[in-house]
């Protein structure tokens, strides 16, 4: 049986929700993404967000693909039990990513990062690790903002 192909085209918007253009998937795009969107005026524009909910594409200035913390759902710890809230590491949040610094804020199964400085595309449905030196505490996957 044949799948129904989804249409997925809709809004190009600013972050301010101002509607400034149109694309044909939102598929076709992830975060930090710098060309497919056309040109708006002389700076540079990035993908800041994906709403697939609206099907719209969010572009901002290079500084809004940054974020100072990320939220992690379902986060499966490796040792069993949750370290102690606060506890510091590193979190990798795409496969070549070196790690960023952070401290976790543990709520059952939904970790918080705080990091020490902004991270550049942090795309929600990826998986985040966190680690403690080269030892692995856990992952999970990130959530949308």
């Amino acid at each position: 049986m044949a799948g129904k192909l989804l249409d997925t085209a809709g809004e190009l918007v600013d972050t301010s929700g101002r509607v400034i253009g149109r694309h044909d998937g939102y598929h076709k795009f992830t975060v930090g993404q710098r060309k497919g969107f056309g040109s708006f005026g002389t700076e540079r524009r990035y993908v800041v967000r994906i709403e697939p909910e609206k099907k719209r594409v969010v572009i901002g200035s290079g500084q809004e693909v940054f974020s100072g913390t990320l939220a992690c759902r379902k986060f499966h710890w490796i040792a069993g039990e949750p370290p102690a809230d606060g506890t510091r590491g590193r979190v990798r949040v795409r496969h070549k990513h070196a790690g960023a610094a952070a401290a976790a804020k543990i709520e059952g199964d939904e970790v918080t990062f705080i990091f020490d400085e902004p991270v550049r595309a942090i795309t929600p449905g990826q998986a985040a690790v966190f680690y403690d030196g080269e030892k692995v505490l856990g992952g999970g996957f990130i959530k949308g903002q």
